[in-house]
């Protein structure tokens, strides 16, 4: 995984005492942004680590706040970044929601990720809107 120094000049990278956050990103995060312009609307809690590193606009789904009301009928936002293993919604089940409203949605990419103890966990690009 490559290790990411985030500068405390951001106060949202920062931590509480002024020193540096750093975090870990997996490999294959990166391409990302090879895929997806920037300005590009994606929904999903891993989004939002993303966005300055990738130039995304992250769609935050939080339980009957953020953009909860509308989050299935989001038709401008082509992509989401979730959790695939341990399973599909892990850190929501917003999730479950908005994919239930796109049957036909596919994986583009995963990548290997480490949000549980056993450290084997994965993410995925998935496409709501899949062109035929």
């Amino acid at each position: 995984m490559a290790k990411v120094e985030l500068s405390t000049a951001c106060p949202a990278a920062g931590a509480a005492d002024g020193s540096v956050v750093v975090a870990w990103l997996p490999p294959g995060f990166g391409r990302a942004e090879s895929l997806l312009p920037p300005e590009t609307l994606v929904q999903g809690k891993l989004a939002n680590g993303l966005a300055l590193e990738n130039r995304i606009r992250p769609i935050f789904i939080g339980h009957e706040f953020g953009n909860y009301a509308d989050r299935k009928q989001r038709w401008d936002v082509r992509y989401i970044l979730t959790y695939t293993d341990p399973e599909i919604g892990y850190e929501g089940d917003q999730i479950v929601d908005v994919l239930a409203a796109y049957p036909g949605w596919r994986i583009i990419m995963t990548f290997p990720v480490a949000e549980t103890p056993s450290g084997h966990d994965q993410a995925a690009l998935i496409e709501k809107r899949a062109r035929d």
